[in-house]
């Protein structure tokens, strides 16, 4: 008897327990967890590596980037960028290539520096060294493998030495009227006679040479390799001047090449995937371009969507290059100066923003108050304070940004937060969504 009692009793004191801890568990909810939409640096230090196409169809826009250099130089200059420029050829059939900065008398060093040349001195050489490709480069244009070649530690301890600075902005641009075909070199392949076979899977053929899809490296180890450098601290920007990535099937695309005449004839039916034909790319009075699918997915996945403009000309009576060449210059100084975050925020009061020192002393930002005096501009605010896209002053703390357009969800330091920014001050910025 006493023993039914005594196991009564405990059975009951564990059913009693068990209601405690789900009610425990209910009054004590665990905590939703922070996701990192920013952890890098802010300063005036600008990495740029510009990846330019050399067939016959960039040639025309090399030109017109020729012309563009002076406007690019002297913005880079007027907002007091500490900024370096090297030019490659997406060329890995050359071993005078392959990612490595090229010095020569005639251009200049490899690499650009606004600190050791006088502007006129730079903008001669970005000149000369944008032309340096010429038109009879290869037709497996490899501009993502360059690229990843150019930024490997084997390439910058050596032949792009003092490129890649610590806590500098890195910022890529491609210029292509090819998309990317980045594959494993070798000679039998690599000296195609045809850029086709890039856009053509393996079960086509185009004069005799089958296409080269699944061989291709896959995007996603670009990705991986640019956020790689975000993990060593690294901001990394990707911007492209490429053929129109409009990735939308259509009934009538079915056919390699043909235009998209039910849709836009002056885009092309190309294969996006082995599977998948879309259309894509632009034409202009002077040339036409196939769709950037590659260079578009690396783009988008590290900087966003409005990141790629069209290679193509619109308008034939404006200055397309030179405007193309001024939006690339403002998504810059963005990244430059302003808190560029992953994505949006829609509730602000979810975000935690901290200064951290080299001894990684935390110190919590809070968000900044507004003041009652409107403004413009953040000068028309009292010294170091920031103007809100409300147009209303805000004191200490931080100010949010929401997307507009091209440009990303951003967040800037006002009042005395932004006096304590120095070179070595890390900003970690977390949301609760």
């Amino acid at each position: 008897m006493n023993l039914k009692m005594n196991t009564l009793i405990l059975l009951s004191l564990l059913a009693l327990s068990l209601v405690y801890c789900q009610k425990e568990i209910q009054l004590y909810p665990k905590p939703p967890s922070k996701k990192t939409i920013f952890d890098g640096y802010i300063n005036n230090k600008l990495d740029m590596l510009i990846v330019i196409g050399n067939t016959g169809g960039t040639e025309i826009r090399q030109i017109e980037l020729v012309k563009s250099a002076t406007s690019f130089v002297n913005n880079l200059f007027h907002y007091k960028s500490d900024f370096q420029i090297a030019v490659i050829v997406p060329d890995m059939t050359n071993s005078y290539h392959q990612g490595k900065f090229q010095k020569h008398p005639d251009r200049g060093p490899a690499i650009l520096n606004s600190s050791q040349l006088a502007k006129s001195e730079l903008i001669s050489y970005l000149q000369k060294q944008i032309r340096q490709g010429g038109s009879f480069g290869p037709p497996a244009q490899m501009g993502l493998e360059v690229m990843r070649k150019a930024l490997s530690p084997e390439l910058i301890k050596k032949e792009n030495k003092g490129f890649l600075r610590q806590h500098s902005l890195l910022t890529i641009l491609f210029v292509n009227y090819r998309d990317d075909c980045s594959f494993k070199y070798d000679k039998q392949k690599s000296f195609l006679t045809s850029y086709m076979p890039c856009y053509l899977p393996k079960s086509i053929s185009h004069h005799g040479e089958s296409g080269l899809l699944e061989d291709l490296y896959p995007v996603s180890s670009y990705i991986d390799f640019l956020q790689g450098l975000r993990a060593q601290k690294h901001r990394v920007m990707v911007a492209g001047i490429i053929g129109d990535p409009n990735q939308h099937s259509v009934q009538n695309c079915v056919e390699p090449r043909e235009s998209c005449k039910a849709n836009d004839p002056k885009k092309t039916c190309m294969h996006s995937t082995p599977s998948l034909l879309s259309c894509g790319g632009c034409q202009d009075r002077k040339a036409r371009a196939y769709p950037g699918f590659r260079y578009s997915q690396l783009i988008h996945s590290i900087s966003g969507e409005g990141y790629w403009f069209s290679i193509c000309s619109h308008d034939p009576q404006s200055s397309h290059m030179e405007q193309t060449v001024l939006n690339i210059i403002t998504l810059i100084n963005e990244h430059l100066y302003y808190i560029v975050l992953n994505h949006s925020v829609r509730d602000t009061s979810l975000i935690d923003v901290y200064l951290i020192d080299p001894k990684e002393n935390k110190l919590l930002v809070p968000q900044a108050s507004k003041q009652t005096q409107s403004c413009q501009k953040d000068i028309d605010c009292r010294a170091g304070n920031v103007c809100g896209v409300d147009r209303v002053c805000y004191d200490d703390g931080w100010v949010y940004f929401p997307a507009t357009g091209r440009l990303q969800p951003k967040i800037k330091l006002s009042g005395k937060y932004k006096t304590m920014l120095t070179n070595t001050t890390r900003i970690l910025v977390q949301s609760q969504e």
